[in-house]
């Protein structure tokens, strides 16, 4: 269920392809790993939320760029997107 939830949010929602950015909020959860994965694989732009333990397990998995949430207020930074993932949320 968790592949499926996150193909349909990948695939059908966030439309990721070449080119695309995508932020993935919960990277490091069951949907979100797969969603990962899933967007980089056609060559979007994956940037994963994730907590620092999990943060080189969402860039192995083929995140672009990585954001420590406990860190980061990410929602007030720079970035643009083209699509947002929020699992998270």
């Amino acid at each position: 269920m968790t592949a499926l939830t996150a193909l349909q949010a990948v695939r059908d929602k966030a439309k990721a392809q070449e080119g695309r950015q995508v932020l993935i909020t919960g990277a490091a959860g069951g949907v979100g790993t797969f969603a990962v994965q899933l967007a980089h694989a056609p060559g979007a732009r994956v940037t994963a939320v994730a907590s620092t333990p999990e943060l080189d397990a969402v860039r192995a998995l083929g995140a672009d760029h990585v954001i420590d949430y406990t860190c980061e207020d990410f929602p007030a930074g720079p970035r643009r997107y083209d699509a947002i993932i929020d699992i998270a949320g």
